[in-house]
């Protein structure tokens, strides 16, 4: 089953997503509403605006076979995102992984943060 198909079932994408990993040991992983979190991060800098070549090789690399695809890469790494005390919100690493599930209609999301962010995130309803 191709990865695209599992994220139109919340439940296929929760049982997928559970098995990507968290960044770092100083990170935790949130499952974030993806609107929510969209919404606040388009005010950022490095929001991505539109469908580049990174995007297509994002694409690409998640609708490859979820196995074939951790036969070749091992586990799927989350984007890692930081929330200020603010509220604003800033994808460190994975704008393109965040887009492509995006835009594959995924409804929550883990994204990896340090627990000051995901304290933020919640004081901001973005989980």
């Amino acid at each position: 089953m191709l990865y695209y198909e599992l994220l139109r079932k919340e439940t296929g994408l929760e049982a997928q997503m559970k098995r990507m990993i968290v960044a770092d040991r100083f990170h935790v992983r949130v499952w974030v509403d993806t609107k929510t979190f969209d919404k606040a991060w388009a005010k950022e800098d490095n929001y991505l605006r539109e469908r580049d070549e990174q995007y297509q090789k994002a694409l690409t690399f998640l609708n490859m076979d979820t196995v074939e695809r951790h036969k070749l890469y091992g586990p799927f790494v989350m984007a890692s995102a930081k929330i200020n005390v603010r509220g604003e919100c800033r994808i460190l690493d994975g704008r393109h992984r965040f887009c492509t599930l995006r835009d594959h209609g995924a409804i929550k999301m883990p994204l990896s943060m340090t627990r000051e962010s995901a304290k933020n995130a919640g004081k901001f309803g973005l989980i």
